[in-house]
């Protein structure tokens, strides 16, 4: 098994400091908005189908990116492409509260998906670019530090909602502190080393590479169902306060920071597999509790040990997507980001439809569903 030189964050390297902040950037501003989708849910009167249709259009902007992506970090670089597309995410976060009804924030949310995915990627390239080029591990805590942005947006977001503060200021306040701190972390992104480009364009994705995608979309299709469900989910179907209803998201994000800033030297110690169906069974377990037991503390307890389950999946698929052989690093790398994009965005909406036509319980037994048919599938594979 391939090791790096070091397991551990390495603090001194001042871009890989500023890739994992701009990872967080991304998390805070996604948490901001997503912890208060139950406002929006309320302010437009809009059904749980509804809002399951809006956020297809996450899902939509998100395929949009990948070719995209390519293109953009083949024009700008990775270190400058990182820096547009965080501040492009930080202005658009802000249109969705400009919503009328669910049509216009199906398209607004495609303008999201698609910033969002261009940022996911090229922040990926840089982490995996510097981790080649330093002989450094950073992509789990990289990783790690979007998890402890899924902490900070919604607890805060959680918060200020209970005060009934204005979501569009609200949101543009955030946005705002967002965009002054991406230009504080500027001068460490912009240095940071080249992917490995494929100048050609896009290349379609080998059989290895899109069964790596498919366990990451089984398993990112549950992580995004929780960051968008969850309040609604404690709020609607347990009967929690505004709250708690954001601590829910808060809550599954401190597992999932817990597990990937331990990730790095997990990768150091275990092969991939192991480390993938280890995970893959905690998730199912927490995602059981969180279905079964309809009592608030059970459910938080759910939601924690999810996202302990969860946290290094995507690191490690990724890390595989750009060792795999006979395909380019950045090919590998942007095809399973997509799959994992599109997972993320994509739960959402499936969990939405299955709401309206029964019940949001049944929601989060599809992704108990969904987690077990990851496992099985990392166990067909035997990676």
């Amino acid at each position: 098994m391939k090791k790096s030189a070091s397991a551990f964050f390495p603090f001194h390297n001042k871009s890989a400091v500023a890739v994992a902040l701009t990872f967080m950037v991304m998390a805070i501003m996604y948490g901001s908005w997503i912890a208060r989708l139950p406002d929006i849910k309320l302010q437009l009167g809009l059904s749980e189908g509804e809002i399951g249709f809006a956020l297809i259009g996450l899902a939509a902007g998100s395929l949009i990116a990948t070719p995209l992506s390519v293109y953009v970090l083949n024009f700008f670089g990775t270190g400058r492409s990182v820096f547009l597309a965080t501040l492009a995410v930080c202005a658009v976060f802000t249109l969705p509260a400009l919503a009328v009804n669910a049509l216009t924030l199906f398209l607004l949310l495609s303008l999201v998906g698609m910033c969002d995915g261009i940022l996911n990627i090229s922040m990926n390239a840089a982490a995996t670019a510097l981790e080649k080029h330093d002989k450094i591990n950073i992509l789990s805590t990289c990783h790690g530090m979007f998890s402890v942005g899924l902490v900070i947006g919604p607890a805060t977001s959680g918060w200020v909602s209970q005060t009934g503060f204005s979501f569009f200021w609200h949101i543009v306040i955030v946005a705002a502190l967002m965009i002054i701190f991406a230009f504080l972390l500027r001068p460490h992104v912009l240095p940071v080393p080249e992917s490995d480009t494929e100048k050609s364009g896009l290349t379609f994705p080998s059989k290895a590479i899109i069964g790596l995608g498919v366990i990451c979309l089984c398993f990112n299709v549950c992580e995004g169902a929780i960051a968008d469900w969850s309040g609604i989910y404690l709020r609607e179907s347990i009967g929690s306060s505004a709250f708690i209803g954001g601590l829910g998201l808060a809550i599954f994000s401190v597992g999932m920071s817990i597990g990937r800033f331990g990730g790095d030297k997990i990768r150091a110690l275990l092969r991939p597999g192991k480390i993938l169906l280890i995970g893959g069974i905690v998730s199912v377990i927490g995602l059981c509790i969180v279905t079964f037991l309809s009592v608030e503390i059970a459910v938080l307890v759910g939601f924690f040990i999810a996202g302990l389950g969860l946290s290094v999946s995507v690191p490690v698929l990724f890390s595989l997507s750009t060792q795999t052989p006979g395909v380019k690093a950045n090919v590998g790398l942007a095809s399973v980001a997509t799959f994992s994009m599109v997972g993320f965005m994509s739960g959402p909406p499936l969990i939405g439809f299955i709401a309206e036509a029964s019940d949001l319980h049944y929601g989060f037994a599809f992704t108990a569903f969904l987690a077990a048919t990851g496992v099985v599938l990392i166990l067909l594979r035997r990676i």
